[in-house]
Order: C-alpha cells, then sequence, then structure tokens
C-alpha cells in the first residue's frame, strides 16, 4: 500500500537498553565481486570501532557558525540577555531511498532543523498543513535520490510547487535528473551502471549565477560516491536556464546550478562514504 519504509540506517547507531548497534553490510550488484563486498562490510564495521576511539576534536576545513537574533523580551524578562538560536529549516523530500537518513544526517550536522516526508500525497498534505499555514517554512527543500525516473515520483509537480512557493532547491541524484526534465533537458541510459562506483568529478569556477557555487572552498577535482543509470544529455542541456557546475573525466554532467534562482543539484551522492565527509558536508553547507 506504499506505507512500507525503505530506508536503511546506513552509518547510523541505534541504541537500545543500553546496547549499540550499527548495521554493516555490502550491496550485491550484477557486477559484485564477493571478495571486495566483505571488505566494505568490514569497512562499515570499522565504524563503530573508530567512533568509540578517535578524537573528538577534529578539525574541520570549515566552521559551522550559528545564526543568532537579537531578542526584544519585555523589560521585567530576567533573561534578555539569553540569545535564540535560529537554526535553518530544511524538509527533504524522500523517493523511497535507503540513503534518505544518511542525508538527513548529514543536513542535521550543519546545526539545521530537518523533516523528511515522502513525496506524492504526504508532501502535497504537507505544504497544504505546515507549510502555507506557515507552521513549518523550509529555507531549502532538498530532493532526495531514489529508484526508477523522476516521473515515476511526478517530480516536475513537486518543483512546480516549490519555484511557486520561491523555495530554494538542491537536488541529489534522482533530483537532479528531475530538475534537468523541468527545464526542458533529456535524461539517457548509461551504457554501464555507475551503481557505488567512484569517479572524479572536474569543478568549474568561471560560471555565472547569481548564487555561490556550491562547490566553493572544494578542489578543482575530487571523488565522489556515483550510484545512478540515468545521466543528463549534454546536447540537449537547458544551457538557457541553468550552468553545468562539474563533470566527469569521460564528461557526465554532476552538478548543475540554475542562472538566476537558488536551485542546485549533484547527480551523485555527497553522503555517500565514497565522497569524502569533509567534502559532502561542505557541499551541503554551500
Amino acid at each position: 500500500d506504499g506505507t512500507l519504509n525503505t530506508g536503511l540506517t546506513l552509518r547510523t547507531i541505534c541504541i537500545q537498553d543500553g546496547i549499540a548497534e550499527v548495521r554493516a553490510g555490502a550491496t550485491l550488484l550484477y557486477d559484485s565481486n564477493p571478495n571486495a563486498e566483505e571488505l566494505e562490510t568490514e569497512l562499515k564495521a570499522s565504524a563503530m570501532i573508530d567512533a568509540v576511539i578517535r578524537d573528538d576534536n577534529i578539525d574541520l576545513p570549515f566552521s559551522v557558525k550559528k545564526n543568532y537574533k537579537d531578542n526584544s523580551y519585555s523589560n521585567n524578562n530576567q533573561h534578555n540577555d539569553v540569545p535564540i538560536v535560529i537554526k535553518k529549516k530544511v524538509l527533504l523530500v524522500d523517493h523511497e531511498d535507503s540513503f534518505v537518513h544518511t542525508l538527513a544526517n548529514y543536513i542535521r550536522q550543519l546545526d539545521t532543523e530537518v523533516i523528511t516526508c515522502r513525496s506524492g500525497n504526504n508532501f502535497k498534505n504537507f505544504l497544504a498543513t505546515q507549510v502555507d499555514t506557515g507552521l513549518f517554512v523550509p529555507d531549502l527543500v532538498v530532493l532526495s535520490p531514489g529508484p526508477g525516473n523522476p516521473t515515476d515520483f511526478n517530480l516536475k509537480d513537486t518543483i512546480n510547487q516549490l519555484i511557486n512557493r520561491k523555495i530554494p532547491i538542491f537536488g541529489v541524484c534522482l533530483g537532479l535528473q528531475g530538475l534537468i526534465e523541468y527545464f526542458n533537458g533529456e535524461l539517457n541510459i548509461l551504457n554501464y551502471p555507475m551503481h557505488g562506483k567512484s569517479s572524479t568529478i572536474k569543478t568549474y569556477s568561471n560560471i555565472e549565477t547569481n548564487s555561490i557555487s556550491i562547490f566553493n572552498g572544494l578542489p578543482n577535482e575530487f571523488q565522489i560516491g556515483r550510484y545512478h543509470s540515468l545521466y543528463a544529455n549534454k546536447l540537449k542541456f537547458p544551457s538557457n536556464e541553468l550552468v553545468i557546475l562539474g563533470e566527469t573525466n569521460d564528461e557526465c554532467i554532476m552538478a548543475i546550478q540554475h542562472k538566476k534562482y537558488p536551485i542546485a543539484a549533484v547527480q551523485f551522492h555527497p553522503e555517500s562514504i565514497l565522497t569524502l565527509p569533509i567534502n559532502g558536508l561542505l557541499i551541503i553547507k554551500n
């Protein structure tokens, strides 16, 4: 009936009755190598030990600052010198993807309030009861990865609803594909599926947009984790609306940004272990 929770607790600790457990497994694909899958499982299991024994004072190449709001308490309020922390609000639209909890966790690490909402009727209901009523007005909506293609989730309607409300958008994987189609671009199928594969992305700094690049502060080249078989056709790219921010060595589009509006997307997974967490977090921060 569509209520199955397809999310996995990847790189997440589940604590119950004083016992912490971490899921550690590998994904079996048509070209899986048994030895490599076993090593991947051991790598994921080692994260628990690393979390326990590592030094917590790890310096990131960027700082996450909290936004504060000047208070206007009444004169009889004895706590008028205490700042209120104003967190950014992010709505994560879930397209039945197993990475959604990991992606949400990355966003929360940047001191944001995140609500995850399943696409379709749940999303429409959330807009009507939470967004349009002012109960939860997101500073950003993230379009999650997902199986299939954008049409399966009616992403054109989702994007249209957000643009009409002037809400900034960040797409991941399927989210990028949905934006490509929304702006009249075209998708094609890769000759070889890139599921759980690592590639090098080349980023471009000489772009013309009204927003800061999502790759601001990142190196010109770095490794990314890919999980897709659809890709944006470069020959049919809607260059009148969007710009290409990054590509692989074989010129497969990996990142886009709108020329005018606060809309951007990546084809790869910034929350994947194949994309270094430092780089993935900085992309989401931008």
